[in-house]
């Protein structure tokens, strides 16, 4: 019976599958050693809520990024905790793109130095919303009511196309100048 297994590892070990008929993991079937150890789960985990990409976590292990994505399939729970770590990092940058989409305030304290003493002042620091930003949120949000709508141009010459197709084309234009350049062009035309 025992020369019945080992002959079966030995089979296995030649197909190349990585486990034994019994489901054991078997030795490196060779080349160079992997740089993978035990404790690199915990350490990608904190280094995922630092908000680490994968092509920093490879170079703080010292690998590749192909070698990172590896591992990430071959041990389950180095790809678990790359994704717990990640989550918490990409909530706060998402909440932090929405105040900056949105507006928001905070307080905040100012130190005046008036007449040889120090006076601290409690104030609320005001943010405008940044239309950037926000046209990004919606755009990615809500794609249906928000895309970017691509005009095509026609294969036509300008001489063939209609007085009303010619206007139209002009008013575009200018919108997308005025896009573009960031403003309504009120200041240009006074």
């Amino acid at each position: 019976m025992a020369a019945k297994k080992a002959s079966r590892k030995k089979t296995a070990r030649k197909k190349g599958n990585g486990k034994s008929l019994e489901g054991e993991y078997l030795p490196n079937k060779g080349g160079r050693p992997t740089r993978y150890n035990k404790t690199f789960p915990e350490q990608a985990y904190k280094l995922c809520l630092l908000k680490c990409t994968d092509e920093e976590l490879a170079e703080q292990f010292h690998v590749h990024v192909a070698t990172l994505y590896e591992w990430k399939n071959k041990y389950p729970e180095f790809a678990e905790a790359i994704r717990r770590g990640k989550t918490p990092a990409d909530a706060e940058v998402a909440f932090a793109a929405y105040q900056r989409a949105v507006g928001y305030s905070h307080p905040e304290e100012k130190i005046f130095l008036h007449e040889g003493e120090v006076v601290r002042v409690n104030t609320v620091k005001h943010y405008p919303p940044d239309p950037k930003v926000l046209s990004l949120w919606l755009r990615n949000r809500q794609r249906e009511n928000w895309r970017e709508e691509k005009h095509v141009m026609t294969e036509r010459p300008l001489q063939e196309l209609t007085l009303e197709e010619l206007e139209e084309l002009e008013k575009r234009l200018e919108r997308e100048k005025q896009a573009l350049l960031g403003h309504d062009g009120g200041a240009e035309n006074q």
